[in-house]
């Protein structure tokens, strides 16, 4: 115990991996490949990765807050919290998880705020963007599917910037298709893409030089 206060304790692997999403040059072969459906891509955010997880397993519940590494057992004042009762999100996953039958469900999304990677989207408050929805054995939703579902909630979906049938074929053309500014504040760069395929099978990220070099990351 710190000050009365219990320490964070592991992340829940167990149910959920920890938000990794690969960069473009690690696979460029993925550029080339048929997968046979349209690529969704996504905003990447510029925030804190945050997940959280409701489970049932019999008559007992548990809900789960997580930093990008640990997990928060105790409300505090971190952007996490804040996020967690601003769209009720305990509440949501308890409401999904019953309307799909499953176990447990999963949101994991991008929390931004006032003292957020320097408030790059000048919020007042803090706020939530989810990129994964992932229920029990039926695994991670397609994008479209999680926004239009989450949607129902009043729970926020990363934006959606568009769909490509075919990638470009080099990775030095897939940056330059990254370059953009953002949808939640048209003043700022974006940080980039994240490319899904339709299935949400298989994706990877892609980062802007231009806004690496512009903040100085």
């Amino acid at each position: 115990l710190v000050q009365g206060k219990s320490l964070p304790v592991g992340f829940p692997t167990q149910y959920v991996n920890k938000t990794d999403e690969t960069r473009i040059q690690s696979i460029p072969w993925v550029l080339t490949e048929n997968v046979g459906q349209p690529w969704v891509l996504t905003e990447k955010v510029d925030g804190t990765s945050g997940t959280f997880l409701f489970v049932k397993n019999g008559r007992k519940k548990e809900y789960y807050v997580c930093s990008r590494n640990r997990r928060i057992p105790v409300k505090d004042d971190s952007s996490y919290w804040a996020v967690s009762d601003k769209y009720h999100i305990e509440e949501a996953l308890e409401s999904i998880a019953k309307r799909t039958g499953q176990e447990w469900c999963c949101i994991q999304g991008e929390c931004i705020g006032p003292k957020v990677q320097r408030n790059k989207y000048k919020v007042t408050e803090p706020k939530m963007y989810a990129f994964n929805l992932i229920c029990g054995e039926r695994g991670l939703v397609p994008s479209y599917d999680a926004k239009e579902l989450l949607a129902s909630y009043d729970i926020p979906f990363v934006p959606i910037v568009g769909m490509a049938e075919v990638l470009p074929k080099t990775v030095d053309e897939m940056v330059e298709r990254a370059h953009g500014f953002s949808k939640l504040l048209s003043t700022t760069l974006r940080e980039g893409l994240v490319c899904r395929t339709w299935d949400a099978r298989r994706s990877f990220k892609v980062i802007d030089p231009q806004f690496l070099l512009k903040w100085g990351e």
